[in-house]
């Protein structure tokens, strides 16, 4: 998740991830006889896992105490959606 709590929209519920990331990198000497080293990324290997079951806002309340995660939650999508959707002049409809 790249972005601020603040700048997202609206949802009934988020769920968290968490990266488990392996690196292996090799140094070596130049081989210009000079006292320089080379690393290099040799390999990567990134896996995505649930944070310990809970949702992201379960997640974000227990890291960062205080944090008012509610305020962008709702029961439903309906309203922050139409509200949404109205500022910018437009209304959802059902095209039959």
């Amino acid at each position: 998740m790249c972005g601020c709590l603040e700048q997202m929209p609206v949802v009934s519920r988020a769920d968290c991830t968490e990266m488990e990331v392996e690196e292996t990198w090799t140094i070596e000497k130049n081989s210009d006889g000079g006292d320089r080293l080379t690393m290099k990324l040799t390999e990567a290997d990134v896996s995505f896992d649930e944070c310990e079951g809970n949702d992201l806002a379960s997640y974000i309340e227990a890291e960062f105490p205080g944090r008012e995660v509610e305020d962008y939650l709702a029961d439903s999508c309906r309203g922050p959606e139409q509200e949404f959707l109205s500022m910018y002049g437009y209304r959802k409809a059902l095209i039959a």
